[in-house]
């Protein structure tokens, strides 16, 4: 009986089983075809996570949904591996996405009735120089925004809205709202006074 194959019998498989798939690959958006599926079936989809360690966020108003991974205990007796990546962000990355946060904030402020904030790669770095006063500090960190730009992108806090492959400047993306769920409305308010206060150092 030796390196013998156990098989289980098939069940019949949850009609969640696309929402619980799509989760566990990433980040759900409110215009992803299981959006439905993840309201319809919160509660059990919450529950089977939680059984095996991870939390479900799910934010309808701004339409997002992920998985999070709460931080385990020293002493817990069953230790659960690391599924949800956590990624250590280098400063200028940290502070595009500040600004891509702020400028989420401000734009539903504004009262506008879009539900999209979409902007051109040109506009990003436009204003993102207008957070710098001295020339100095700004000119190395716009030499490499696009590269800075494409790491937020795979990240999945910008989504190219519009390609535009014979003009990249001109190429639209979507900031997306799961940036709120990495930047809370109170830890950006901090920064940005930080900032205002001592520069643009103070946020590494």
């Amino acid at each position: 009986m030796e390196n013998e194959e156990i098989k289980n019998k098939p069940t019949k498989i949850k009609d969640f089983a696309p929402a619980v798939i799509r989760l566990l690959q990433g980040v759900v958006s409110s215009d992803d075809k299981v959006w439905n599926d993840l309201l319809a079936f919160h509660n059990p989809i919450h529950e089977y996570f939680s059984q095996i360690g991870l939390e479900l966020v799910l934010n309808d108003s701004d339409g997002y949904a992920y998985l999070s991974q709460p931080e385990q205990p020293e002493d817990a007796k069953i230790k659960i591996p690391q599924l949800v990546a956590r990624h250590k962000l280098s400063y200028e990355v940290s502070l595009l996405l500040v600004f891509l946060r702020n400028w989420l904030e401000e734009f539903d402020i504004s009262g506008t009735e879009a539900s999209r904030l979409c902007v051109t790669r040109k506009e990003i770095k436009e204003h993102i120089e207008l957070f710098f006063i001295e020339k100095t500090n700004r000119s190395g960190f716009i030499k490499k925004l696009d590269e800075h730009i494409n790491k937020v992108k795979d990240m999945g806090f910008l989504e190219i809205y519009k390609d535009n492959k014979q003009a990249p400047e001109d190429t639209v993306f979507e900031i997306k709202r799961i940036i709120k769920a990495k930047i809370s409305n109170e830890v950006l308010s901090e920064i940005l006074d930080k900032i205002a206060e001592n520069g643009m150092d103070t946020i590494q």
